[in-house]
């Protein structure tokens, strides 16, 4: 064997044990333990950084959807002018739910269930108000422009499913 094959294989035999033993460790770990370290994570701010849960109504996916919208569909005046209306709708949206999600106390159930039916109904209000704008948007869309929304869909989705499936 050459250098190249030991080394190689000296890296691929290590992996494959540290990978088989945490599949050990794991297997035998008890799920209240793993109940108890999800929960300890998620109270130190470890999924988060600085960032608090509201803090993730931000701009940036609006942003990006409508980046894609505006250059992946070539959109014409009319049907911008449409994306543009529900564009600002959606970001009041995302204001009314941050703040609504600022202002709410995680302290007690009650409370924390409080702000979530109060952030489900801006929701609810919302999707109807920007569902006859959605809906006329996509009647004015070429059947190009309809396959290419399908296309990044279903792209979108397969995604998702491979990486989040349960």
């Amino acid at each position: 064997m050459n250098l190249i094959q030991v080394v190689v294989t000296a890296v691929l035999t290590t992996l494959t044990i540290l990978a088989l033993g945490l599949v050990a460790v794991w297997s035998l770990w008890p799920k209240e333990a793993e109940a108890s370290a999800v929960v300890a994570a998620h109270a130190s701010g470890w999924h988060s950084g600085e960032r608090s849960h509201c803090d993730r109504f931000d701009t940036a996916h609006l942003e990006l959807a409508q980046a894609v919208a505006v250059t992946v569909l070539d959109l014409d005046d009319s049907q911008q002018a449409t994306l543009d209306g529900i564009v600002v709708r959606m970001d009041q949206w995302r204001a009314d739910a941050q703040a609504t999600c600022n202002s709410t106390e995680f302290h007690d159930v009650d409370s924390g269930l409080l702000g979530l039916e109060m952030l489900l109904a801006q929701s609810a209000t919302t999707v109807a108000e920007l569902r006859p704008q959605i809906s006329t948007l996509y009647a004015s869309l070429s059947e190009e422009q309809k396959a290419k929304i399908e296309q990044l869909a279903q792209r979108h989705h397969r995604h998702r499913g491979g990486r989040f499936a349960h």
